[in-house]
């Protein structure tokens, strides 16, 4: 609800700040890229730090700061501080990351797939709750001016209503989530460490390697997955500084992941995602609220609360359908079907405007605009589902916070992008400059244009061995070489 509340009033709030009809969509990309922007930064350290520290411990904290940033945002009344506030909000949101770290921690082959559903699901439920109790609650001294006057608080802070819902609901979820969230199952407990003094075999040829084993007894939850592998080869040198600082980057969480073929193609695969993803999602409400001179929608804040809800619920239906495709197909099937098909259905969104009838439009609009949400749903499950399957256990916060750090540049520049190009494209209707494709036609197929790309990425560079997760053994041996840690 924190991110899609805006979706219904945003083109409303940016033209409430003294914006035009043709500046709104560029403010209202900036304003709804800057959640992402934030979260480009912040994303990585909750991810991070959720490895370390535990990931239900930091799922409070973030959603406490989500909370508390919410609320500071509910008093904007100028573009400068809805744009800060919101930017305060991207930085405390790890909720995301975290909670996505605990269902690939939890979960398996069989039922991840339904676990990322039932995620999306709660993520379309906001989505129908904010938008339509934001379009209903938001500028209540215009909707409801018997109960409201201009002068009065809510009057002056127009958007306070639905944040302050939000803000309580986040204060409830802590509290719920306190008693039900279950602890990470996936701890690495192995039964032996050995220690190689390779000193002591350089100095005494006559001693085999196993002479110089040390077996020690290891019963602690504090040790992580790195420690198992052999850290360098044996002639590797790191006694001098900048050696051993490249020793410590390279065996890093970040830097075991961007050594990682798989980890680094699906991080970057979100990224790039992200754009279309998130484009569709800024781009459509400023689309239904354009005039019908500039081949918009012409809809009201109150009527756009209701598209969005009804075409969510039908989404909402229609993922009950989708929640088994990638168990059945596996997920670089599922998901290469699935931008093919959102790259077909957004070109079309403009044409439902066509019909002179208004009821027509509206059944249009929703025909069209199902299936995108739908597909656009069904791709970002399956990019999830990479990603966890692409590293160990130890990594999965730590992945899921640097995937979506990237993933946030994407979605920062996708509205920031596509919003310019929808202004770009309005001028043209405004100045008759240029005709098709570059009038209001002209940001959809960008948008298809990206989900083309997007495919052909996962063709090539995704490979479908992230179908099914890393599985590691609950027990096994540490090896650790003393010549890389003693330095004289």
């Amino acid at each position: 609800m924190t991110m899609t509340t805006v979706f219904s009033y945003l083109p409303k709030l940016v033209k409430s700040f003294g914006a035009s009809e043709v500046q709104a969509g560029t403010d209202a990309g900036l304003i709804a890229s800057s959640l992402f922007f934030s979260r480009i930064f912040s994303s990585l350290f909750w991810g991070y730090f959720a490895d370390k520290y535990g990931k239900k411990k930091l799922l409070f904290i973030s959603s406490i700061f989500t909370a508390i940033t919410t609320l500071a945002f509910a008093f904007s009344r100028s573009f400068t501080w809805a744009l800060v506030t919101r930017l305060l909000q991207g930085a405390a949101m790890g909720v995301v990351v975290i909670t996505k770290s605990i269902l690939v921690d939890i979960c398996d082959d069989t039922n991840i797939s339904l676990a990322f559903s039932i995620l999306f699901t709660g993520y379309y439920l906001g989505l129908i709750i904010g938008p339509s109790l934001s379009a209903m609650l938001v500028f209540p001294a215009e909707q409801y001016p018997k109960t409201f006057s201009k002068e009065s608080f809510f009057g002056k802070y127009q958007i306070v209503l639905p944040n302050f819902i939000i803000t309580i609901s986040f204060v409830l979820a802590v509290v719920w989530g306190y008693f039900t969230i279950p602890d990470s199952k996936n701890i690495f407990k192995p039964e032996k460490i050995c220690l190689i003094n390779e000193d002591i075999i350089e100095l005494n040829a006559t001693k085999e390697k196993e002479d110089c084993f040390m077996n020690l007894s290891l019963n602690t939850n504090e040790n992580k997955m790195s420690e198992k592998s052999a850290l360098l080869p044996e002639s590797k040198n790191v006694k001098s500084w900048p050696n051993r600082l490249l020793f410590v980057l390279k065996n890093s969480s970040i830097g075991r992941i961007l050594r990682s073929k798989e980890s680094f193609s699906c991080v970057i695969l979100y990224g790039v995602f992200g754009i279309v993803g998130t484009g569709i999602g800024e781009i459509y409400p400023v689309f239904l609220a354009t005039s019908l001179e500039f081949g918009g929608a012409a809809m009201k804040v109150f009527d756009i609360g209701i598209m969005l809800l009804i075409s969510s619920i039908l989404v909402l239906i229609a993922q009950l359908g989708t929640s088994k495709l990638q168990f059945w197909f596996g997920a670089k099937k599922t998901i290469i079907g699935c931008t093919i098909i959102f790259a077909c259905m957004t070109p079309l969104l403009p044409c439902s405007m066509l019909p002179q009838n208004s009821t027509l439009r509206w059944i249009l609009l929703l025909i069209v605009q199902v299936p995108i949400n739908a597909a656009n749903n069904v791709c970002f499950i399956c990019i999830n589902i990479f990603l966890g399957n692409s590293v160990e256990p130890d990594l999965l916060g730590t992945v899921n916070g640097l995937g979506m750090s990237v993933s946030c540049i994407g979605r920062t520049l996708g509205p920031a992008i596509f919003g310019y190009a929808y202004s770009w494209s309005l001028l043209n209707i405004e100045l008759h400059k240029l005709g098709f494709p570059f009038n209001q036609y002209f940001v959809f197929f960008l948008i298809s244009i990206g989900c083309l790309l997007n495919c052909a990425y996962i063709y090539w560079l995704i490979p479908s061995t992230l179908n099914k997760r890393k599985v590691l053994p609950d027990k096994s041996e540490v090896v650790i070489r003393l010549k890389e840690y003693i330095h004289y």
